[in-house]
């Protein structure tokens, strides 16, 4: 059982660290919203990955920092494993919608300034309404949907893109 969980610590290791080559200007940000969030620990079984382990955040990390702006909804893509539908959902900043089991609110959705289809990230909520709390509840990364995801044995749910008022 030990060794399963220091397999797991070191995969999302492994995870964590193609995030930041690919997300490099973000992830200092990002990452203070996943720890404050809970999606992410500062300690993962013995590993002990900690705030300290992180780069500081200096003047040229925040001169490359990307610009990002608010979508005024997101698109989300559902998969039920029992039936095999898979459910395109458009949503607007604050709206919840229930489907299957799953009731998801989407609080917020963030994209690189003036590129909404790319590399979005969403704020959601996602609550089994079997269940007295979420399930769900923290960003989730468009072009990396495994980096923060949906633990549910029979939905999955991945952002798409951010939405704006032009369309």
């Amino acid at each position: 059982m030990r060794s399963e969980l220091n397999d797991a610590a070191r995969a999302v290791r492994v995870s964590l660290e193609r995030a930041l080559r690919h997300f490099r200007p973000i992830v200092p940000a990002f990452t203070l919203m996943l720890l404050a969030s809970g999606a992410l620990t500062q300690d993962v079984v013995e590993d002990k990955i900690t705030t300290s382990d992180l780069e500081p955040v200096g003047p040229e990390t925040i001169e490359n920092a990307v610009a990002t702006e608010n979508g005024v909804g997101a698109s989300l893509r559902m998969l039920d494993f029992l039936s095999g539908r898979v459910d395109e959902l458009e949503m607007s900043e604050g709206q919840s919608i229930e489907k299957g089991f799953l009731t998801l609110e989407l609080v917020e959705c963030r994209f690189p300034a003036g590129n909404p289809n790319s590399d979005a990230f969403a704020r959601l909520v996602i609550t089994d309404r079997r269940d007295d709390s979420p399930r769900f509840n923290g960003w989730m990364v468009a072009s990396s949907p495994a980096l923060s995801a949906l633990e549910h044995p029979r939905y999955d749910v991945w952002v798409i893109r951010c939405t704006t008022s032009e369309g």
